[in-house]
């Protein structure tokens, strides 16, 4: 056990992820509540504040490498899509984050705006970040998050948009999700897989060997993968 110093530490909070890739440490997101109230929920920025809060760490070292910019076009292609992608991505925790080959996959979580207004909102899309290349690419489904809220269950094309629920990544090509919290604070638990070849979601019906063993809706449990199962927890 080894206690990670930074050398420029990250300021002190909750709802961040971290995910091991290739020997490296990837920290993404997360935000700061000083007194413990929502109404201070502010969330964690990189020095620049235009900037992904994404930092990489040496797994056996624990020195920081260094990833480029965000407003470097070589990390965010520029398009009107990937654009409000990019400002939405760089605000988010209480979000997932897998890892497949040499990719990183950031789903749902919750931003706070950055206006006057300071609005909560609830995510459903799906991030890539290519390790090797250093590079995001937004690669949800172009379904609207309304559209996927008001569709009814067994219909839906995609999960709708949540925060504090689990994800895992199976060796079979496929993350799992399960649970979490929507916008309105109503507990999930359902459960979802999404292709990373096809770029597609499934929603799977699940059953138990008693009527008691599905799982009620939950949020801020935890999963993890034990050969070709997925064990929750909270």
């Amino acid at each position: 056990k080894k206690r990670l110093d930074y050398p420029k530490k990250p300021p002190i909070g909750g709802g961040a992820s971290l995910t091991a890739a290739n020997g490296r440490l990837y920290s993404f997101g997360g935000c700061r509540c000083p007194d413990g109230g929502a109404d201070e929920v502010t969330p964690a920025t990189t020095t620049r504040d235009n900037n992904l809060p994404l930092r990489c760490f040496d797994a056996d070292s624990f020195h920081e490498i260094d990833i480029p910019n965000n407003d470097d076009d070589t990390t965010f292609p520029t398009n009107d899509r990937t654009a409000a992608a990019a400002r939405a991505l760089r605000d988010r925790f209480n979000h997932t984050c897998v890892q497949h080959g040499n990719d990183l996959y950031v789903f749902g979580g919750q931003s706070i705006t950055r206006d006057s207004q300071r609005q909560q909102r609830t995510w459903n899309d799906i991030h890539r970040f290519d390790t090797t290349r250093r590079q995001w690419s937004d690669i949800s489904p172009e379904t609207t998050t309304a559209a996927v809220v008001v569709a009814p269950r067994g219909e839906r094309k995609q999960p709708s948009a949540r925060h504090s629920h689990a994800a895992v990544s199976m060796t079979d090509g496929k993350m799992i999700i399960f649970g979490g919290a929507d916008e309105r604070g109503a507990a999930l638990n359902d459960v979802w897989t999404f292709c990373y070849r096809s770029r597609t979601w499934r929603e799977i019906t699940t059953f138990g060997e008693k009527e008691a063993a599905v799982p009620e809706g939950r949020e801020m449990h935890c999963a993890v993968v034990l050969e070709r199962e997925m064990y929750v927890m909270g």
